[in-house]
């Protein structure tokens, strides 16, 4: 009995928690959101191919040559998390930007998610179309391109087959982008770029606002990337054949462009150089 009322106890408090931050953003965001209403979204008219780039963090990225990006261009481009924030050291603007996290999940969610509608206000790039968990909602003038989708939990092992399912999850926003792919039918061929997780170094780490966006997740004792370290002997891997098993069932070829990258020296995702990526 104890167990069943602290169980509704902490789904109660969670709701009221997610409610209340929701209101929050509503206000935070409101500056942004009336200079945004003359933005328009980007209409991808530069795609030229059916193949999806997804950006990580890691510092890797900044050794992305002038023609690799040229390349990455002719793809659908996604963002994530802070990625937008600090484009300018990556020199590309995406064609997607997506955010899973809620404050529920990390203490910086919403101060990441007003900064980057400050980077869309303030550069003369269309917006890209959001990708947002459905808490952004109340968050995002309409006048721009968004696809919400529900994921409020920390882990979900059950792979969704449309928006109105609770999407896949588990230690990471990538595992839930991964199946918003699939679901949303983004491509055929991806390709990680920026995934190392091998350390916990950054592509914009020089920048003096870099201690600004490190939420408690990056104070987790251990080297590797923090969803690399394992709690309770389980970690961003232990499920990822579920990933793997779905994307293969739609022929979705998943790549990664760094073979010292720990998804690579895992087994789990084939390496496969930039240049190589677009051969026809």
């Amino acid at each position: 009995m104890i167990k069943k009322i602290n169980i509704y106890y902490h789904l109660l408090k969670n709701f009221l928690q997610y409610k209340l931050f929701q209101y929050l953003l509503f206000f935070i965001t409101l500056s942004h959101r009336k200079l945004l209403k003359n933005k328009k979204s980007n209409n991808n008219n530069n795609i030229k191919r059916d193949s999806v780039v997804i950006f990580g963090s890691g510092k890797i990225l900044n050794k992305l040559t002038v023609d690799e990006k040229k390349l990455i261009s002719e793809s659908k481009i996604i963002f994530m998390n802070k990625n937008l924030i600090f484009w300018n050291y990556i020199d590309l603007w995406p064609n997607y930007y997506f955010l899973a996290d809620t404050p529920l999940k990390s203490n910086l969610a919403v101060k990441i998610f007003n900064d980057t509608l400050k980077t869309v206000k303030e550069n003369e790039f269309d917006a890209p179309t959001f990708i947002l968990e459905k808490f952004y909602k109340y968050g995002l003038p309409k006048n721009l391109s968004c696809i919400y989708f529900d994921y409020n939990m920390s882990k979900n092992l059950n792979w969704a087959s449309n928006l109105n399912q609770v999407m896949f999850g588990h230690f990471g926003s990538l595992t839930t982008l991964l199946n918003l792919v699939d679901v949303l039918d983004l491509g055929k061929k991806v390709m990680l770029v920026g995934f190392d997780m091998n350390a916990r170094d950054y592509f914009f780490e020089s920048d003096k606002k870099f201690n600004d966006y490190t939420d408690k997740s990056f104070f987790v004792d251990g080297k590797m990337h923090p969803n690399l370290e394992k709690i309770n002997n389980i970690n961003m891997f232990s499920y990822w054949k579920i990933i793997s098993d779905n994307l293969n069932v739609k022929n979705i070829k998943l790549y990664c462009n760094n073979h010292k990258s720990m998804l690579v020296k895992e087994n789990l995702v084939e390496y496969m150089s930039i240049n190589k990526f677009y051969e026809e």
